[in-house]
Protein backbone atom coordinates (compact mmCIF):
# COMPACT_ATOMS: atom_id res chain seq x y z
CA UNK A 1 0.00 0.00 0.00
CA UNK A 2 1.33 3.20 -0.90
CA UNK A 3 2.17 5.64 1.61
CA UNK A 4 -0.14 9.05 2.46
CA UNK A 5 3.44 11.00 1.71
CA UNK A 6 3.81 9.29 -1.27
CA UNK A 7 0.23 10.26 -2.36
CA UNK A 8 1.04 13.50 -2.01
CA UNK A 9 4.21 13.77 -3.83
CA UNK A 10 2.15 11.72 -7.00
CA UNK A 11 -0.35 14.86 -6.11
CA UNK A 12 2.61 17.18 -7.05
CA UNK A 13 4.27 15.38 -9.70
CA UNK A 14 0.86 13.68 -11.67
CA UNK A 15 0.44 17.47 -13.83
CA UNK A 16 4.14 16.38 -15.58
CA UNK A 17 3.53 13.09 -15.99
CA UNK A 18 -0.19 12.49 -16.55
CA UNK A 19 -0.13 13.08 -20.33
CA UNK A 20 2.37 9.63 -21.04
CA UNK A 21 -0.01 7.09 -19.61
CA UNK A 22 -0.75 4.86 -22.62
CA UNK A 23 -3.83 2.45 -22.32
CA UNK A 24 -2.81 -1.53 -22.96
CA UNK A 25 -3.82 -4.71 -22.70
CA UNK A 26 -3.02 -7.22 -20.54
CA UNK A 27 -3.77 -10.75 -21.33
CA UNK A 28 -4.53 -13.19 -18.68
CA UNK A 29 -5.32 -17.11 -18.58
CA UNK A 30 -9.19 -17.75 -17.85
CA UNK A 31 -10.92 -20.99 -17.76
CA UNK A 32 -13.43 -19.39 -20.14
CA UNK A 33 -12.90 -20.65 -23.86
CA UNK A 34 -11.69 -18.03 -26.02
CA UNK A 35 -10.29 -17.60 -29.50
CA UNK A 36 -7.38 -15.28 -27.61
CA UNK A 37 -4.84 -17.87 -26.63
CA UNK A 38 -1.17 -18.95 -26.47
CA UNK A 39 -0.73 -22.69 -28.20
CA UNK A 40 -3.62 -24.98 -29.32
CA UNK A 41 -4.26 -24.85 -33.51
CA UNK A 42 -4.73 -22.04 -35.04
CA UNK A 43 -8.03 -21.11 -36.11
CA UNK A 44 -7.87 -20.18 -40.49
CA UNK A 45 -9.18 -19.48 -43.34
CA UNK A 46 -8.67 -22.64 -45.40
CA UNK A 47 -9.17 -21.61 -48.37
CA UNK A 48 -5.64 -18.70 -47.92
CA UNK A 49 -3.82 -20.70 -44.99
CA UNK A 50 -0.64 -22.33 -45.86
CA UNK A 51 1.50 -23.33 -42.46
CA UNK A 52 4.42 -21.43 -42.85
CA UNK A 53 8.29 -23.28 -42.91
CA UNK A 54 11.55 -22.41 -42.79
CA UNK A 55 14.24 -24.83 -45.10
CA UNK A 56 10.77 -27.27 -45.28
CA UNK A 57 10.27 -27.01 -41.59
CA UNK A 58 7.00 -25.85 -39.76
CA UNK A 59 7.05 -23.46 -37.58
CA UNK A 60 5.44 -23.57 -34.05
CA UNK A 61 2.00 -22.31 -33.32
CA UNK A 62 2.60 -20.06 -30.52
CA UNK A 63 0.09 -17.36 -30.47
CA UNK A 64 -3.72 -15.86 -31.79
CA UNK A 65 -5.43 -12.92 -31.10
CA UNK A 66 -9.08 -12.30 -31.53
CA UNK A 67 -9.69 -8.72 -32.26
CA UNK A 68 -13.02 -8.55 -31.86
CA UNK A 69 -12.72 -9.63 -28.53
CA UNK A 70 -9.60 -7.39 -27.68
CA UNK A 71 -11.93 -4.69 -29.05
CA UNK A 72 -14.62 -5.29 -26.53
CA UNK A 73 -12.14 -4.14 -24.10
CA UNK A 74 -10.37 -1.72 -25.26
CA UNK A 75 -10.40 -0.14 -28.74
CA UNK A 76 -6.77 0.42 -30.44
CA UNK A 77 -7.12 2.65 -33.01
CA UNK A 78 -3.93 1.01 -34.94
CA UNK A 79 -5.25 -2.32 -35.19
CA UNK A 80 -8.49 -3.57 -36.75
CA UNK A 81 -11.34 -4.16 -35.01
CA UNK A 82 -12.32 -7.58 -36.65
CA UNK A 83 -10.19 -10.68 -37.92
CA UNK A 84 -7.71 -12.98 -36.01
CA UNK A 85 -3.49 -12.82 -36.07
CA UNK A 86 -1.96 -15.57 -35.44
CA UNK A 87 2.13 -15.71 -34.30
CA UNK A 88 4.60 -18.78 -35.68
CA UNK A 89 7.99 -18.38 -34.52
CA UNK A 90 11.27 -20.67 -34.79
CA UNK A 91 10.89 -21.86 -31.57
CA UNK A 92 14.57 -24.08 -32.11
CA UNK A 93 16.72 -21.77 -33.08
CA UNK A 94 15.06 -18.75 -30.94
CA UNK A 95 16.08 -16.20 -33.15
CA UNK A 96 16.76 -12.93 -31.47
CA UNK A 97 15.54 -10.64 -34.24
CA UNK A 98 18.74 -8.36 -34.10
CA UNK A 99 20.23 -9.87 -37.47
CA UNK A 100 18.76 -9.07 -40.90
CA UNK A 101 17.92 -12.70 -41.94
CA UNK A 102 16.02 -13.25 -38.97
CA UNK A 103 12.85 -12.08 -40.69
CA UNK A 104 11.89 -15.47 -42.25
CA UNK A 105 11.67 -17.05 -38.42
CA UNK A 106 8.78 -15.91 -37.49
CA UNK A 107 5.55 -15.18 -39.02
CA UNK A 108 2.64 -13.25 -38.40
CA UNK A 109 -0.81 -13.87 -40.45
CA UNK A 110 -4.03 -12.10 -40.16
CA UNK A 111 -7.40 -13.55 -41.44
CA UNK A 112 -10.58 -11.07 -41.44
CA UNK A 113 -12.52 -14.77 -40.96
CA UNK A 114 -11.92 -18.28 -40.01
CA UNK A 115 -13.58 -21.57 -40.72
CA UNK A 116 -11.74 -24.12 -39.36
CA UNK A 117 -9.00 -25.52 -37.26
CA UNK A 118 -5.65 -26.00 -38.91
CA UNK A 119 -4.03 -29.45 -38.17
CA UNK A 120 -0.51 -29.86 -37.06
CA UNK A 121 2.03 -30.57 -39.77
CA UNK A 122 3.11 -33.62 -39.33
CA UNK A 123 6.79 -33.03 -39.39
CA UNK A 124 6.23 -30.17 -36.57
CA UNK A 125 8.21 -31.77 -33.64
CA UNK A 126 5.57 -33.01 -31.18
CA UNK A 127 7.26 -30.68 -28.01
CA UNK A 128 6.30 -27.65 -30.57
CA UNK A 129 2.79 -28.19 -30.29
CA UNK A 130 1.76 -26.33 -27.59
CA UNK A 131 -1.55 -26.87 -25.46
CA UNK A 132 -4.30 -24.11 -25.63
CA UNK A 133 -4.25 -21.76 -23.02
CA UNK A 134 -7.30 -19.38 -23.53
CA UNK A 135 -6.81 -15.53 -22.42
CA UNK A 136 -9.13 -12.46 -21.48
CA UNK A 137 -8.08 -9.18 -22.05
CA UNK A 138 -7.61 -6.72 -19.40
CA UNK A 139 -7.51 -2.67 -19.73
CA UNK A 140 -4.67 -1.25 -17.78
CA UNK A 141 -2.74 2.24 -17.66
CA UNK A 142 1.13 2.65 -17.90
CA UNK A 143 3.47 5.10 -17.98
CA UNK A 144 7.09 4.64 -19.77
CA UNK A 145 10.14 4.08 -18.15
CA UNK A 146 12.74 6.26 -17.61
CA UNK A 147 14.65 4.91 -19.95
CA UNK A 148 12.45 6.73 -22.45
CA UNK A 149 13.35 10.01 -24.18
CA UNK A 150 9.74 11.25 -22.85
CA UNK A 151 10.57 11.03 -19.26
CA UNK A 152 14.60 12.00 -19.60
CA UNK A 153 12.65 15.35 -21.01
CA UNK A 154 10.94 15.94 -17.61
CA UNK A 155 14.62 16.47 -15.56
CA UNK A 156 12.92 15.23 -12.82
CA UNK A 157 14.67 15.64 -9.96
CA UNK A 158 16.26 12.97 -7.37
CA UNK A 159 13.00 12.81 -5.26
CA UNK A 160 10.58 13.06 -8.01
CA UNK A 161 12.46 9.86 -9.75
CA UNK A 162 11.50 7.97 -6.89
CA UNK A 163 8.03 8.92 -6.88
CA UNK A 164 7.72 8.05 -10.23
CA UNK A 165 9.42 4.36 -10.19
CA UNK A 166 6.80 3.58 -7.36
CA UNK A 167 4.39 4.52 -10.47
CA UNK A 168 5.64 3.23 -13.25
CA UNK A 169 6.04 -0.29 -10.97
CA UNK A 170 3.01 -2.43 -12.83
CA UNK A 171 2.93 -4.43 -9.46
CA UNK A 172 3.08 -7.86 -11.93
CA UNK A 173 2.84 -10.55 -9.37
CA UNK A 174 3.15 -14.27 -10.54
CA UNK A 175 1.14 -13.86 -13.46
CA UNK A 176 2.93 -14.23 -17.26
CA UNK A 177 3.12 -10.55 -18.87
CA UNK A 178 1.50 -10.93 -22.01
CA UNK A 179 0.13 -7.80 -23.34
CA UNK A 180 -0.83 -5.92 -26.64
CA UNK A 181 -0.39 -2.22 -27.38
CA UNK A 182 1.00 0.33 -24.73
CA UNK A 183 4.56 0.33 -22.87
CA UNK A 184 6.97 -3.57 -23.18
CA UNK A 185 8.03 -4.53 -20.11
CA UNK A 186 11.68 -5.00 -21.18
CA UNK A 187 14.41 -7.02 -20.14
CA UNK A 188 17.44 -5.58 -21.55
CA UNK A 189 16.77 -2.49 -22.58
CA UNK A 190 14.20 -0.55 -23.33
CA UNK A 191 15.17 1.21 -27.02
CA UNK A 192 13.03 -1.58 -29.09
CA UNK A 193 11.14 0.69 -31.51
CA UNK A 194 14.78 1.83 -32.28
CA UNK A 195 15.97 -1.44 -33.04
CA UNK A 196 13.11 -1.82 -35.22
CA UNK A 197 13.72 1.12 -36.79
CA UNK A 198 17.19 0.08 -37.84
CA UNK A 199 16.05 -2.86 -38.87
CA UNK A 200 13.28 -1.65 -41.12
CA UNK A 201 14.99 -2.51 -44.67
CA UNK A 202 12.50 -0.45 -46.92
CA UNK A 203 13.38 2.86 -48.31
CA UNK A 204 11.34 5.13 -46.42
CA UNK A 205 11.30 7.67 -44.06
CA UNK A 206 10.93 5.75 -40.49
CA UNK A 207 9.95 7.33 -37.18
CA UNK A 208 10.46 5.61 -33.86
CA UNK A 209 7.56 6.62 -33.04
CA UNK A 210 5.53 5.03 -35.54
CA UNK A 211 6.36 1.50 -33.99
CA UNK A 212 3.42 -0.25 -32.01
CA UNK A 213 3.95 -3.34 -29.03
CA UNK A 214 1.81 -5.75 -31.51
CA UNK A 215 2.49 -8.74 -28.95
CA UNK A 216 4.19 -9.26 -25.65
CA UNK A 217 4.56 -12.79 -25.13
CA UNK A 218 6.10 -13.50 -21.77
CA UNK A 219 7.28 -17.09 -20.86
CA UNK A 220 5.16 -18.68 -19.66
CA UNK A 221 5.32 -22.00 -17.38
CA UNK A 222 1.45 -23.18 -18.25
CA UNK A 223 1.94 -23.26 -21.99
CA UNK A 224 5.26 -25.14 -21.72
CA UNK A 225 6.59 -22.06 -23.49
CA UNK A 226 9.97 -21.16 -21.99
CA UNK A 227 12.10 -18.69 -23.98
CA UNK A 228 15.84 -18.52 -23.41
CA UNK A 229 16.14 -17.72 -19.63
CA UNK A 230 13.07 -16.65 -18.68
CA UNK A 231 12.66 -14.40 -21.49
CA UNK A 232 9.87 -12.45 -23.69
CA UNK A 233 9.18 -12.33 -27.34
CA UNK A 234 7.98 -8.43 -28.43
CA UNK A 235 6.46 -8.73 -31.64
CA UNK A 236 6.21 -4.48 -33.08
CA UNK A 237 4.82 -3.54 -35.87
CA UNK A 238 4.39 0.02 -37.47
CA UNK A 239 0.97 1.44 -36.88
CA UNK A 240 0.25 2.33 -40.85
CA UNK A 241 1.04 -0.81 -41.80
CA UNK A 242 -1.18 -2.32 -38.96
CA UNK A 243 -4.06 -0.20 -40.62
CA UNK A 244 -3.38 -1.29 -43.75
CA UNK A 245 -3.73 -5.24 -42.66
CA UNK A 246 0.36 -5.77 -43.48
CA UNK A 247 1.17 -7.84 -40.78
CA UNK A 248 3.98 -9.68 -42.41
CA UNK A 249 6.31 -6.65 -41.86
CA UNK A 250 6.10 -7.33 -38.00
CA UNK A 251 9.72 -7.28 -36.38
CA UNK A 252 10.39 -9.43 -33.29
CA UNK A 253 12.40 -8.91 -30.65
CA UNK A 254 13.72 -11.26 -28.08
CA UNK A 255 15.24 -10.20 -24.71
CA UNK A 256 16.17 -12.78 -21.70
CA UNK A 257 18.11 -12.68 -18.39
Amino acid sequence: MRSINLQKKWEQLKPQVHHLYQSALRLSQTETITHTKLGGRPYIDSALFQWPHVDNEPLAFIAQLDLSELTATLSIDWLPTTGLLLFFYDVETMPSGLEANDNELWKVIYFKQSDTEANFPTNLIEEFKFNAIYLEAIKTEQLPSQQRNEVIALNLTPSQKIVYDELYDREIGEQPTHQVSGFPDYIQDDNMEQRCQQLNSQNETLNRADWRLLLQLDTDENAEMIWGDCGTLYFWIRKQDAKMGCFDKVKLIFQCY
